[in-house]
């Protein structure tokens, strides 16, 4: 599950269900996703595409494409890089650092 809190207030929540098709590709699924999201792992490397339905604050949704690279820095710490589209025009790019605490 991901959850997240705009500046303008509003809210979206993922809510995740993940299949191993096989040792390097995974498939997932989510109630707003417009097809299933497609996971290849390669490496320390894992990218994550898919197509989603946004909610807005107004209700309505805006359709947006992500691509997420994954990058394991070392054995406790990931880098991520997410890219965010729009009709295939780039309109926002996320980088996070996630450590794992013992």
């Amino acid at each position: 599950t991901e959850a997240y809190k705009f500046s303008d207030g509003h809210r979206d929540t993922l809510r995740w269900e993940i299949e191993k098709k096989s040792a390097k590709h995974y498939i997932g699924s989510e109630p707003h996703l417009i097809d299933n999201a497609d996971g290849r792992l390669s490496a320390h490397a894992f990218r994550w595409k898919y197509r989603r339905s946004v909610p807005t604050k107004a209700g309505g949704s805006s359709r947006l494409s992500f691509d997420d690279c994954f990058l394991m820095q070392e054995p406790d710490v990931v880098t991520a890089r997410a890219t965010v589209s729009k009709l295939g025009i780039q309109i926002a790019t996320i980088t996070a650092f996630y450590l794992r605490r013992k």
